[in-house]
This record gives C-alpha cells, sequence and structure tokens, in this order.
C-alpha cells in the first residue's frame, strides 16, 4: 500500500475531491507497481498555541519587541517552512524569541495544539510530534494523512516585562 498525503504550494488544504489531487494520482498511476494499492490525499493542517514570558531591553517599546517576536514565531513556524509530519520543539520556539532584538530572556510557560487545554507546562525537552501518515484500517482502508503543524496569530500568547538592569 502507498499513501501520498499532499499540501498544496500556498497555504490551505486541498479538497479530497479537488483536480489537483485526481490528475496527480492519475498521472501515478499510469508510472506505478500495480501490485501496490495507491491512495492520494490532502495533508492535515493542525494549530499549535504557546503561552510566554518575554523580558526585554528597556530601549525597545513593548509593542515593537511583541509584535517582532509574533511576526518571528508565524514566519519560522509558518505554512512555507514546516515539513509535513514535523515534529516543534519548545527548544526552537524559544531559540526563535531569543533571536529577536530587545529580547533579553524569554520563558515558555505552554506548548500545545491550537484549542486544548493541556495543562503540561512546556520545558525545553518538550516536543509536540505531527503525525506521519499512518494505516488505520488496512481491510477498509482508511488512512490518516500527515499533519503539517503551524503557528497561528491566536495561538500566541505573550507577556512582556522590562529585564532588570
Amino acid at each position: 500500500m502507498v499513501h501520498l498525503s499532499v499540501a498544496p504550494r500556498l497555504e490551505g488544504v486541498f479538497d479530497p475531491a479537488d483536480s489537483t489531487l485526481r490528475s496527480l494520482a492519475e498521472a501515478i498511476e499510469r508510472r506505478r507497481d500495480p501490485s501496490q494499492r495507491l491512495f492520494v490525499a490532502p495533508h492535515r493542517q493542525r494549530y499549535f498555541q504557546i503561552a510566554a514570558k518575554l523580558a526585554y531591553d528597556r530601549r525597545y517599546r513593548a509593542e515593537d519587541v511583541r509584535a517582532a517576536v509574533e511576526a518571528e514565531l508565524l514566519r519560522r513556524f509558518g505554512y512555507d517552512e514546516r515539513a509535513l509530519a514535523s515534529a516543534i520543539s519548545a527548544a526552537e520556539i524559544t531559540a526563535a524569541m531569543q533571536r529577536v532584538p530587545g529580547v533579553i530572556y524569554s520563558d515558555l510557560d505552554q506548548l500545545s495544539h491550537f484549542g486544548t487545554s493541556e495543562a503540561a507546562p512546556a520545558t525545553l525537552t518538550s516536543v509536540m510530534s505531527a503525525g506521519a501518515a499512518r494505516v488505520v484500517d488496512a481491510e477498509a482502508p482508511t488512512i490518516d494523512p500527515a499533519e503539517l503543524l503551524v503557528a497561528i496569530p491566536t495561538g500566541i500568547a505573550l507577556t512582556l516585562e522590562i529585564a532588570d538592569a
């Protein structure tokens, strides 16, 4: 069995009946090993949320630091930068926040799937996995597609304070 999870070039999710998916499946069908069943399906998009405290240099304005951190997180963990089934680590998020000019230190308090109330606090070793495509039921067949885990603006909660000099 061969399963191919497909994500469009521009952000979004294909409709399962999309002509692009049909055309791709037909092209593969003409050239594949006929002894293997082929399934082509859209990826599953998932979002994550974070809560973090940031201390910033008093020479910067809080609103500028907040906007820059949010922009960096949305860029680094946005659709164009992520790969299917790619995990996200608290260390990656912390490093992205720390790279922003004006940030003295950051403390990541929460890393969870968007819309959930997962209570476990984030540590630098916390990792959120994104599912790879997998067979749920080989007889049916039912397949879960690969997931793409990305940031969204409403999933970023930042608390800022001026760093002690």
